[in-house]
């Protein structure tokens, strides 16, 4: 299935959705990926709204599943048209350091990483059934 992502920031215009939707995104749910098409350039008709050496900034959300799930690779590849641009490239690497602290192990820190819900339960009672009593 492939859903249409909305993309925000300074840049959201320069690409669109592989059906041509400026300023969106298109994801594909089976590979998980992200499709970017280069937009149409506004002032000359047929060219892409983006230029080679150039830094382009979009944002887009993304929800943390419900289910545990490790930190995923994220990288990023531009095609245009039928060309494909450089190779992935990663756009954050894992931190496998250990954070500070009893519950931490390491790779707690990687971006993305989600862990299975759980529910501590806490209770107060007394030591003596009898009320009044010293505990």
């Amino acid at each position: 299935e492939t859903l249409f992502v909305y993309l925000d920031g300074a840049d959201r215009a320069a690409f669109s959705s592989i059906n041509g939707s400026v300023g969106y995104g298109s994801w594909s749910e089976g590979d998980e990926t992200l499709s970017l098409a280069a937009g149409e350039n506004a002032n000359n008709a047929g060219e892409p709204a983006i230029v080679a050496d150039t830094t382009y900034i979009f944002t887009f959300q993304i929800v943390n599943p419900v289910v545990a799930q490790d930190a995923p690779d994220v990288a990023a590849m531009v095609n245009f048209g039928s060309t494909a641009g450089a190779a992935n490239v990663t756009l954050f690497n894992h931190d496998e350091s250990a954070l500070g602290g009893y519950y931490f192990t390491a790779g707690d820190a990687n971006a993305l990483k989600v862990y299975a819900p759980e529910l501590f339960i806490k209770s107060v009672r007394q030591s003596t059934p009898m009320p009044g009593a010293i505990n």
